[in-house]
């Protein structure tokens, strides 16, 4: 369906972007034996992976969202593969946009405190104030000088009633984090 929405779209010129959070790093369940609800095994491919190699990369274009591929990072450290082993295969979200940079073009800027005790592994906070290796994930994805474009989210900015000016914080400390981007 990707790839019929991009032929749609690219009559118009303009790529389609696929944004995700945490569940498309995690592996296909394509093996061993199955269960009422399917597979149970994997061959070590991510659901991304699957997706970006059928789908058209003229016209298929993803938003690289940082905190949840640290989530991911996180969260799926290890499949079972076909024989019932288990197999390390820690996600480097800095290795994936490196992998091709023409497929992420637009990078969500958004940083995480770590706190490993919950599901996901952090906690969002604004851009350029969390844990997450920014300089490493810059460098090692060549996010620099790929011609991504980076753009400040914050998940959580909505302070409704309590906090009515917390969005406007929020925004305000992300752009300051993107602003240090590419330097020392």
């Amino acid at each position: 369906s990707w790839n019929a929405m991009a032929v749609k779209a690219s009559r118009a010129g303009i790529p389609i972007y696929s944004h995700s959070h945490q569940i498309p790093w995690s592996f296909l369940l394509d093996s061993g034996p199955r269960d009422a609800k399917g597979y149970t095994r994997s061959s070590g491919i991510r659901v991304m992976d699957y997706f970006l190699k059928h789908t058209d990369a003229k016209w298929v274009k993803c938003e690289f969202d940082l905190f949840w591929a640290h989530v991911a990072q996180h969260q799926f450290r290890s499949y079972t593969n076909p024989d019932g082993a288990t197999v390390e295969a820690v996600f480097d979200p800095a290795k994936q946009v490196a992998s091709d940079p023409s497929r992420y073009v637009i990078l969500h800027a958004k940083d995480g405190i770590q706190a490993p005790k919950t599901p996901e592994g952090y906690v969002i906070c604004p851009f350029g104030y969390g844990d997450l290796d920014v300089a490493r994930f810059v460098r090692e994805s060549k996010a620099d000088s790929s011609g991504a474009w980076w753009c400040s989210e914050q998940d959580n900015a909505d302070g409704g009633d309590t906090d009515p000016q917390k969005a406007l914080r929020d925004i305000a400390n992300g752009y300051r984090g993107l602003s240090t981007l590419g330097q020392p």
